[in-house]
């Protein structure tokens, strides 16, 4: 069998837990609902950040196929009080601590979630031009109602676990049981809902996968997509997750690779927001007009290129961010 290309599909903080519930709905909970699931959702863990990958070859052939197909389907704009009936059960379970039955939830809430990210912030230009408007509002409706539904399931199983004096590094075995695991604290690599403890290098080799890791090079400027416009000077705060919420002060410029609900607190101290993913349903682009801060996204390499404490220029009538000194 030939080398597979990784393509990396997003950079969060999330306890093993969530990636198997993640993993669950974009198998199996995807098939369901489109016809077609991922075989595989692959990430890894540094003990900092869990970047998630699919292999690239299906994400942009069958999986892209029926992900348009269902989003020009008038199930789609039909689903959306059924969605929010799911929504409502799933914060139910959360309320009640029922883990399982958050799971469940997650794995058939997903499918819409997966093709309300995908196709905007992807293959926005394949949409049909007589829909596109109304597919886009109905995919940023999606976004928005479950907006964060991975933090939350994050949160409860956490809570839940420490309830049971477990790890938050606790997984789902194979005989539905759970199992406390804090050797995943240092680093792992999550794949077809096993957990391994090899080097990402090992993996890749035994699995025959490749990943093209972007080229950083010194820069002093950098581009981006304009989420909400102003411009403003502050310091670099790099974050990843909530354990690095401690380093932002009020004026700060927040540099992460996509914020999450649980940056709430963070993120109205914020002068500007940058991020090196997202698109126009994003979680930074949705926050930043909410609370009309200047925010540039899609930058692709922002928590590569700045630092801690680097002063910077964030000028999001253009698009970019000019490091002033360091």
């Amino acid at each position: 069998m030939p080398t597979q290309a990784l393509q990396k599909i997003v950079t969060r903080f999330y306890h093993p837990l969530t990636i198997q519930a993640w993993y669950f709905g974009a198998t199996r909970g995807l098939e369901v609902v489109i016809g077609k699931g991922f075989s595989d959702l692959i990430a890894k863990f540094d003990g900092r950040k869990v970047e998630v990958f699919r292999l690239a070859q299906e994400l942009h052939g069958a999986i892209k196929d029926a992900m348009l197909a269902h989003a020009h389907n008038e199930f789609f704009g039909s689903h959306i009080e059924e969605y929010k009936n799911l929504i409502k059960a799933y914060n139910e379970a959360l309320q009640r601590k029922d883990i399982r039955e958050a799971m469940r939830l997650i794995e058939v809430i997903y499918p819409l979630f997966a093709v309300s990210f995908f196709v905007p912030n992807v293959w926005a230009d394949e949409i049909e031009p007589s829909q596109k408007e109304n597919i886009i509002k109905l995919c940023t409706a999606y976004r928005e109602l479950s907006d964060g539904i991975f933090n939350t399931f994050d949160a409860m199983a956490a809570s839940v676990f420490e309830s049971e004096r477990q790890s938050s590094f606790s997984v789902l075995n194979s005989d539905n049981v759970f199992t406390e695991n804090t050797d995943l604290k240092k680093g792992y690599v999550f794949s077809k809902n096993n957990f391994y403890t090899i080097s990402w290098e090992d993996f890749l080799k035994k699995r025959d996968f490749s990943f093209e890791e972007t080229k950083i090079v010194e820069a002093t400027e950098i581009k981006g997509l304009v989420a909400f416009k102003g411009k403003v000077e502050g310091k670099v705060k790099i974050i990843f997750s909530p354990d690095e919420f401690h380093k932002v002060q009020t004026g700060d410029i927040v540099v992460t690779a996509m914020t999450q609900p649980t940056f709430a607190p963070i993120l109205e101290k914020a002068a500007a927001v940058i991020t090196d993913e997202g698109g126009i349903t994003c979680h930074a682009a949705i926050i930043a007009r909410e609370l009309k801060k200047p925010c540039i996204i899609g930058t692709k390499i922002a928590t590569q290129v700045f630092k801690d404490g680097d002063m910077v220029e964030v000028d999001a009538e253009q698009g970019i961010i000019t490091l002033i000194s360091n």
